[in-house]
């Protein structure tokens, strides 16, 4: 690892008090291939009931290629949790597991609440089964929720963080979707010395698997720690940075790989600084310690790096600059404090005052005229959604953009830019357009407000296992199966139409109904409204599209019947056609208990109905044709009374939201179609 030290000014006014900026640059040095570095990877995967589906499904593929792609040298163990917690794989090499990994991959099944802490403490206690200086030992915690059970208070947490890293594991957070924590997995890894990911769908995981394999592959420096030492007394230090600060005062880098150059840079304030015998101050020194990566191991390595400063009369020193690396690294910092300001003004709503900061913030930056690519696209970046915090508000400040800002901000200011350009590529956005770094979204008008001329794309994400849409300052429950649209309010504006809400459905508020989701819930939009609209959902990429005009569907759509509002769609279940509710309000399917009597049990979940409430059901796995395709999904069977119900509209069970998992979902109820693409 090459270091070095520099300041903003090398000269500055003799008796006078002084502040400086301090940057420290790190840059890796690449290493040959057969110096590569074994690998201790302890896998931990969250696979509650929120996580059942398609997104279960690709974690677990990502997992598999993860598995894969390791040396027969290399240690792994894997842990799964939901209520409980799994050690499925104790660690071993891949040489060894290699048989069993698969079949243990594949049995991961989804159902309960989170239990985080357990996970991640049983991953750690994996991990240290196996520590060796001659290994470089990481936990990887992907999880979509928010921790319900076990340790859930980020600071107890973080001493469990704080615990593994003593012993030399390190930890990197995945986040999957809208639902999670960011604050909390932001904490983890920055106490962890590993990487924070926001991955918008699961699909993402294996890329993210990838990148990180290769940035472990690549290590030339593990746990760097920068220490500054001043000269003199009085002296005020200060990072720009985000790292987490060791008990002496050192801040944690974590590893250095790649090709990818750190920078940490120091605001020092100090009083009037005295010349020595060279005629320069000594200002203080910095103390850089790490583990060289050597052959296949590690060793003890650490420098340090004098910083002094000439001194000058003010008169002479006029028209002087700053240093423009040092004040390039400096404005990078600043831009990532700027999203983390206007998120905290947010946060409490105050959506102008974000505006006028971000703006304030662009302004600034932009006056340095630094003529810099990456810095020019930040800028740009503060100004558009300054303008989408003030025009869209709640509706542009989503818990999906909210994720995006917190993760752009911890890569800015933790100078992994090359890690923020890598999300938005995954996540297919154009790094030339500041816009599309913010995700889907309408235009700058209320989408609600907008009239109906067209059609007009909101966000939308599934919070265990219930399709959610962002639309203006609503959060929407996307319902065909209630015959009505419901509300706190007498009515809700949408595809410029005003719409009527009931107070309740089946005597159940939409407060009710989000309580039993688990998120705050402003309207469920039912068949009545949906009927209207066309509607096309692709929950991967993280979208719904509505318009009054006709969306395309091919020929494979599937012919709807509907039962007052409620569609019901035509499956083959065991061969034979039965005729099933499509509701989109019911995170698990259900068939009736003689269909499902016979088959083998793969869980348990608890689910609820409005005016019936809370039950727990046992699901089993079923096959079942519907558009020309055959789609494996779970079913449950109702209770008593409400299959009962079911049979008095001539149904046999309900097709819940599952099928828009890994899929895009066309609903065409004006025409009585459905297709999945």
């Amino acid at each position: 690892m090459k270091t070095h030290a520099k300041l903003d000014f090398d000269r500055v006014p003799k008796g006078e008090p002084v502040t400086l900026r301090l940057m420290v640059a790190l840059e890796p040095e690449p290493r040959p291939n057969a110096d590569r570095t074994a690998l201790n990877l302890a896998v931990v995967i969250d696979r509650s009931g929120s996580m059942g589906g398609a997104k279960l499904e690709s974690v677990k593929g990502a997992v598999h290629a993860l598995f894969g792609s390791l040396e027969p040298a290399d240690t792994f163990s894997l842990v799964a949790f939901a209520d409980r917690v799994d050690p499925l794989l104790p660690p071993a090499t891949v040489s060894e597991l290699r048989e069993v990994a698969p079949a243990a991959i594949a049995a991961l099944r989804s159902g309960g609440q989170t239990n985080l802490s357990g996970g991640y403490e049983q991953g750690g206690a994996f991990a240290a089964r196996k520590l060796s200086p001659r290994r470089l030992t990481r936990v990887l915690l992907l999880t979509d929720g928010q921790a319900n059970v076990g340790i859930i208070d980020p600071a107890r947490l973080a001493q469990v963080v704080d615990r593994f890293r003593e012993q030399g594991i390190t930890t990197t957070t995945i986040g999957v979707g809208a639902d999670y924590n960011e604050e909390l997995l932001g904490r983890m890894a920055e106490r962890g010395g590993g990487a924070t990911y926001f991955l918008r769908t699961a699909a993402e995981a294996g890329a993210v698997f990838a990148e990180e394999l290769g940035d472990l592959r690549s290590v030339d420096a593990g746990d760097v720690t920068v220490r500054f030492v001043p000269a003199v007394a009085g002296v005020r230090v200060d990072q720009l940075n985000t790292y987490a600060v060791a008990d002496d005062g050192a801040w944690r880098m974590g590893d250095l790989y790649g090709n990818q150059s750190r920078h940490l840079v120091l605001e020092i304030a100090a009083a009037e600084l005295a010349a020595g015998d060279d005629g320069r101050a000594a200002v203080g020194h910095v103390e850089i310690t790490w583990r060289k990566a050597v052959g296949a191991g590690f060793e003890s390595a650490s420098c340090t790096l004098p910083v002094s400063v000439g001194l000058a009369p003010r008169a002479e020193l006029a028209g002087v600059c700053p240093d423009r690396e040092v004040t390039l690294q400096a404005a990078y910092l600043v831009a990532a404090r700027a999203l983390a300001g206007a998120m905290e003004l947010a946060d409490e709503t105050r959506f102008d005052e974000a505006a006028d900061l971000l703006e304030g913030y662009a302004s600034r930056l932009d006056g340095l005229a630094l003529d810099d690519e990456t810095l020019d696209r930040r800028v740009a970046d503060l100004r558009q959604r300054a303008v989408a915090m003030r025009d869209e508000r709640e509706r542009f400040y989503n818990p999906q953009q909210r994720k995006m800002m917190y993760t752009e901000r911890d890569y800015g200011a933790k100078g992994l830019l090359g890690k923020m350009s890598s999300m938005h590529t995954r996540q297919g956005m154009d790094r030339g357009d500041p816009q599309a770094a913010m995700g889907p979204r309408a235009g700058r008008r209320g989408a609600a407000a907008l009239a109906a001329d067209g059609p007009v794309t909101y966000p939308c994400y599934a919070i265990n296992g219930h399709i959610l849409v962002e639309i203006d300052q609503d959060r929407v429950l996307i319902d065909t199966g209630s015959p009505h649209s419901v509300g706190n309010r007498p009515s809700f504006t949408f595809m410029g139409s005003e719409h009527r809400l009931q107070p309740s459905f089946q005597g159940t508020t939409v407060d009710q109904i989000g309580d039993l989701v688990g998120t705050r819930i402003t309207v469920l939009m039912g068949a009545d409204i949906l009927s209207r609209y066309d509607m096309r959902l692709h929950l991967d990429g993280g979208t719904v599209t509505f318009t009054t005009d006709s969306l395309p569907i091919g020929r494979r759509a599937a012919h709807l019947d509907f039962f007052t509002g409620v569609p019901i769609v035509e499956v083959e279940v065991g061969g034979r056609p039965r005729r099933l509710f499509f509701d989109t309000g019911a995170k698990l399917s259900y068939l009736h208990s003689s269909l499902t009597a016979d088959l083998p049990k793969v869980g348990r979940e608890q689910d609820f109905f409005p005016g019936f409430g809370e039950f727990a059901v046992e699901l089993a796995e079923q096959p079942v044709g519907l558009c020309e395709r055959v789609l494996s999904l779970r079913f449950g069977s109702l209770p008593m009374l409400l299959e009962t119900a079911l049979l008095l509209a001539g149904v046999e069970g309900i097709l819940g939201s599952a099928v828009f998992e890994g899929a895009r979902v066309t609903y065409a109820p004006r025409r009585g179609l459905l297709a999945i693409e």
